[in-house]
């Protein structure tokens, strides 16, 4: 007496397992473009600070009434940047590729491991599916009665 209604249980889940796997990519998707954007926001903020800071401190190294203000803010950064040397250039290039390099590894982990989650979880289906169609030719073996057709019979041929 529940045959019939597992049989609907079935075709129901089989309509729903695929909408529900393209709702899943569509939300991993989603994610992925939604960090790239917080990422972009924070760099758009970054350089426009710097942009910001950069006005002021023409505003002080312009403005006349404003001597001892640039003496005392503009004119030490400006010192710092002079005593730039080609060797503190190549320590700093060296420790910034070092840590992009660091950068790069643990992103590269990343997006490997998720590799391995969407590799385990395509298994995982391809298992699932076996075993579905393991149970579905138990049930025709029992005989059920049109001859392995789904539904009611009004399938293609």
């Amino acid at each position: 007496m529940g045959i019939p209604y597992s049989r609907q249980i079935n075709a129901a889940f089989e309509q729903v397992t695929p909408l529900v796997a393209a709702g899943f990519k569509v939300l991993r998707t989603t994610r992925d473009i939604s960090i790239l954007l917080a990422v972009i926001q924070v760099l758009t903020v970054i350089l426009l600070g710097f942009i910001l800071l950069a006005l002021v401190l023409l505003l002080y190294c312009v403005n006349p009434d404003l001597e001892e203000e640039r003496k005392a803010i503009a004119t030490p950064w400006l010192r710092y940047f002079a005593s730039i040397t080609i060797w503190s250039i190549f320590k700093t290039l060296f420790s910034t590729l070092v840590v992009m390099g660091l950068a790069a590894a643990a992103t590269w982990h990343f997006f490997v491991a998720k590799q391995w989650v969407e590799d385990v979880e395509y298994d995982a289906n391809v298992d699932a599916d076996k075993a579905l169609s393991d149970l579905e030719g138990e049930g025709e073996i029992e005989g059920s009665g049109n001859g392995g057709k789904k539904g009611k019979g009004k399938g293609k041929k």
